[in-house]
């Protein structure tokens, strides 16, 4: 089966929830049988919600790979089929600044785009920065309490630290709050693969 989207105007997806143990042995059986990729939507001890891709529609779609991975496993299985269908693919280099919004970190840094500058800070430091493919926007959980723990140290210590080092800086999210929460020497290393 061809993995090209760029080919193809449309893919193919499906939601599906599924038995939490049998999570990885569904998403292995849909790579073998074509898939791009898997999002896990939602999970909990007992089942996940997942969303699969594929280039192009299955032969008999979504319920007939169920039928054939239940074949597999020679076992009747409760698995749920929602949402399935051929959908645009979108051009993410275009239209990926329209899903870039401000976040608000901790009790004083808001981290905006470059482009957004006609933002309200309300009183908030704001580190300015281009996305990349990387971490350091702000949007990860864990980019977002490395920040909050930075400033909540700041506030918070009897000595105001002379300097910082940002050793694998990413996108420089770190360092650069680091500046704005009043540090005056901050030093960002990385080592890009």
């Amino acid at each position: 089966m061809e993995n090209n989207l760029a080919l193809n105007e449309t893919y193919f997806s499906f939601c599906c929830t599924i038995p939490a143990e049998l999570v990885e042995l569904w998403n292995w059986f849909c790579f073998e049988k074509g898939a791009l990729g898997t999002e896990t939507l939602q999970e909990s001890s007992l089942e996940s919600r997942l969303k699969i891709f594929y280039p192009k529609k299955p032969d008999g779609g979504a319920q007939n790979l169920f039928e054939c991975f239940q074949s597999e496993l020679n076992a009747k299985l409760e698995i749920r089929i929602h949402e399935e269908g051929s959908y645009p693919v979108e051009n993410w280099q275009a239209n990926w600044r329209e899903h870039f919004h401000p976040v608000k970190v901790g009790q004083s840094l808001i981290i905006l785009p470059s482009w957004k500058t006609e933002i309200e800070l309300s009183g908030r430091h704001p580190v300015w920065i281009d996305p990349g493919q990387g971490f350091g926007t702000g949007h990860h959980l864990s980019t977002a309490l490395a920040l909050e723990m930075l400033e909540q140290y700041l506030l918070e210590t009897d000595t105001f630290p002379e300097s910082m080092l940002d050793l694998g800086t990413g996108s420089g999210i770190l360092a650069i709050a680091a500046c704005r929460l009043g540090i005056k020497k901050v030093t960002g290393l990385d080592i890009e693969a």
